[in-house]
């Protein structure tokens, strides 16, 4: 197969803005699945004026006889237009007239919605009234383009359709969650939890409430000994260092606070034995399934949810993991039983061997393509 991968963003300025965030990682993982697929992959990202040379050079391609199968495209959090450091629509045509073009000869397109933060209230507290003044318009615009030229439409969680500000037909939307990758045997596992040992909890992500909401976990270890459990914070140093005040975290507890990307993160996973995605409720989390989730069952670490949840209703269908109510007695039930059987991680570890092959970004390229290619 011969396909384009498109992204309306440069995505080394967005790596500079937003650090190695799951927006950042997921357009390269699922370039890179592509290629492993075998397909042979044209690029369409960079700013406006890269993305403009790719397209001529691409429709130069298909004028000598080249046949692309499909078009693959991942959103910006920003919308379309306005993806350049300027945040000024200058080149207001670019993808959509790519796209226009693409269905005009008959090339499939299909687009990964990424996110849906600007529908909710969260939204308000984060952006200025200006700026959401200019940027809402804009989201909505890019609904009017996607309705008229996407063939299909992915979204991490079919949950989110209710969300969006568009019907979309449900016979031409599908989730494609975030993916990971594989344990190999090159990364084993450090010590197996057995009597006598903490239990090693790791977190990965955002810390900053109402949405990264992780009082119920620090609350909940009040009650525990430092010798209990080890406790890994994995996050941005800003947003900690900007919200650590609003936490009441035990003291003399044994917690770390890190900030770790690429093989330094897999080493976190790897001397952990159980990733917690417990957090005070919020609507955000109903159909949200993020990136983390999927890191840790690729590196089989079962994972704790909140009922509920998006994460929740994932975790226990796929038997990945435990799943609790989301308040702070709940988890200090959870605790206390895990930490007199760790045998019970070992049996979920187990159930992760034979789930984690499915849930790798190579799985999500390969749904990916059989949708666009014309099947289901």
């Amino acid at each position: 197969m011969r396909i384009i991968f498109h992204l309306p963003l440069d995505l080394e300025h967005s790596k500079i803005i937003s650090g190695v965030s799951g927006s950042y990682l997921r357009p390269l993982k699922m370039r890179q699945a592509f290629e492993e697929l075998g397909c042979v992959v044209d690029t369409v990202w960079g700013s406006a004026s890269e993305r403009k040379k790719q397209i001529q050079k691409i429709k130069m391609n298909v004028s000598q006889g080249i046949r692309y199968d499909f078009i693959y495209s991942e959103s910006s959090t920003m919308p379309t237009l306005l993806t350049e450091p300027s945040h000024l629509p200058i080149s207001p045509s670019i993808d959509f007239g790519f796209f226009r073009w693409a269905k005009g000869i008959g090339i499939p397109v299909g687009l990964f919605y990424r996110d849906i933060h600007w529908r909710f209230d969260q939204y308000k507290k984060q952006v200025s009234w200006l700026k959401r003044c200019v940027a809402v318009p804009f989201y909505n615009l890019d609904w009017i383009f996607y309705e008229r030229l996407i063939d299909y439409l992915f979204l991490p969680n079919l949950k989110m359709l209710d969300e969006l500000p568009r019907r979309w037909p449900k016979d031409r939307v599908f989730a494609l969650p975030p993916g990971g990758e594989l344990l190999s045997a090159e990364m084993p596992i450090e010590h197996r939890l057995q009597e006598n040992y903490p239990l090693r909890l790791i977190y990965v992500g955002g810390v900053t409430p109402p949405l990264y909401n992780l009082s119920l976990v620090f609350g909940g270890l009040a009650e525990f000994s430092s010798e209990q459990y080890e406790l890994t914070i994995c996050c941005r140093k800003n947003d900690w260092q900007n919200c650590q005040e609003s936490y009441n975290i035990p003291s003399n507890r044994t917690i770390r606070i890190v900030h770790k990307q690429a093989d330094e993160l897999k080493r976190l996973y790897l001397n952990s034995d159980v990733a917690l995605l417990l957090f005070k409720p919020f609507p955000y989390w109903d159909f949200v399934l993020p990136l983390k989730l999927f890191e840790a069952i690729c590196y089989e670490i079962p994972v704790l949810a909140g009922a509920g949840t998006a994460v929740g209703d994932f975790v226990e269908r796929e038997g990945v993991g435990w799943v609790i109510k989301p308040e702070h007695n709940s988890f200090q039930r959870w605790l206390e039983f895990i930490i007199q059987n760790p045998h019970e991680v070992e049996k979920k570890r187990h159930v992760l061997k034979k789930k984690a092959a499915h849930h790798t970004w190579r799985e999500r390229a390969r749904t990916a393509a059989k949708i666009l290619l014309g099947g289901t």
